[in-house]
């Protein structure tokens, strides 16, 4: 498969629209040995290299999780290593533990740091939860499901006692990215900071040795290889949001279609199922619908939906049994709607495929030509 460019691969080649947008910097991981620094201006540090001390986690090797097949009723988890990637400037970072702190400062009044194991020792939350790149294109694979386990970030907060005078929550990297977000939104009792995937310590890929989850958000607002949280009373623009990316980064209704996975299909193949996933923000999803003649009509798809609470924070999969009536090239299409009236739309041709500046809802079709056997 060709590596998806990152944002600062096009800023290279000079791709820029509106002044100062360009292509997200996600990817979906592949598991081979990933390349290096993705632009000439970043350099690999040569310190801290080194993996974690095994006296601080479990023998369990980074990004090699087997593969999660969902059971009957339930919704189907990504692997670690098929979970898509995001690169700011490096693939993967290595980050040693015993370098790696959590700094908790700004507007608190206890400002303190944490190690990896006096988070672990906390009180733990596990949650599953869907993540989707803001420059994922109209069914793309940028977006995958997991279960993480992890500190909620309202503990942590009220450890720190906040001031009244902060208002957002700045998110510092190892890597030097950083963004921020609403404090009402790091107080949500779904905000985590999470540790484990998929019942394993995070991978290095994945943000290890914390990583950041808020509902609602894309993924461009959920750093990994989180070092330093600080209370500010000023709002806080980060990299991508100075590139005119959104500040919110709301997530849009948006569905995919994943199967058929082929053009041709055989009439005497018996029903075709066409199925795939939908995902929204906080509102949910509500209904999706498939339609057989290039959205001419539509017609309501089965769901099955992830556990509750968790819902709304998951993708919901979506099923649609369909008996040909003949021969010949039909094009299928799938919309979702969530749960305060926010439906799908047909979007014509786009540089970006519709996601700049802030995500796109546009409507999946494939085409799929059918033969008899």
């Amino acid at each position: 498969m060709m590596r998806r460019l990152t944002r600062r691969e096009v800023l290279g080649f000079g791709l820029i629209v509106s002044g100062s947008a360009v292509l997200a910097a996600c990817r979906q991981a592949l598991g081979q040995t990933v390349p290096g620094p993705t632009s000439p201006s970043a350099s690999r540090p040569v310190a801290g290299e080194a993996s974690a001390p095994q006296s601080e986690l479990p023998p369990v090797a980074e990004g090699k999780a087997p593969a999660i097949l969902a059971r009957p009723g339930e919704v189907t988890i990504s692997s670690n290593e098929d979970f898509y990637t995001v690169a700011y400037r490096y693939d993967t970072l290595v980050v040693p533990l015993d370098k790696w702190q959590l700094e908790i400062g700004g507007a608190v009044e206890n400002p303190r740091s944490y190690t990896l194991n006096e988070i672990r020792a906390m009180p733990s939350v596990t949650e599953m939860r869907t993540l989707e790149c803001i420059s994922n294109p109209i069914g793309g694979n940028l977006i995958g499901n997991a279960w993480w386990k992890g500190v909620s970030m309202r503990h942590i907060l009220e450890q720190a006692g906040v001031k009244p005078s902060g208002i957002e929550l700045k998110i510092e990297s190892v890597d030097g990215f950083s963004t921020g977000i609403p404090l009402a939104l790091a107080m949500h009792p779904h905000s985590l900071l999470a540790y484990e995937m998929n019942g394993v310590p995070l991978p290095a890929d994945h943000g290890f040795p914390l990583r950041c989850l808020w509902p609602g958000r894309y993924g461009m607002k959920q750093p990994k290889w989180v070092q330093r949280l600080t209370i500010v009373e000023q709002p806080y623009l980060g990299y991508w949001e100075q590139q005119g990316w959104s500040n919110d980064a709301f997530i849009k209704v948006n569905s995919q279609i994943r199967m058929p996975d082929r053009q041709e299909i055989s009439l005497s193949g018996g029903p075709v199922t066409i199925a795939g996933t939908a995902f929204s923000g906080e509102a949910g999803v509500a209904k999706v619908e498939v339609s057989l003649d290039d959205g001419k009509t539509w017609q309501e798809a089965a769901l099955t939906r992830g556990p509750q609470p968790f819902t709304p924070y998951t993708w919901t999969e979506w099923r649609y049994e369909w008996t040909p009536p003949a021969e010949g090239k039909y094009t299928l299409a799938v919309r979702a709607t969530d749960n305060e009236s926010n439906t799908q739309e047909k979007r014509g041709f786009s540089l970006l495929g519709g996601t700049y500046p802030e995500g796109t809802n546009g409507i999946h079709s494939i085409s799929v030509q059918i033969k008899r056997g």
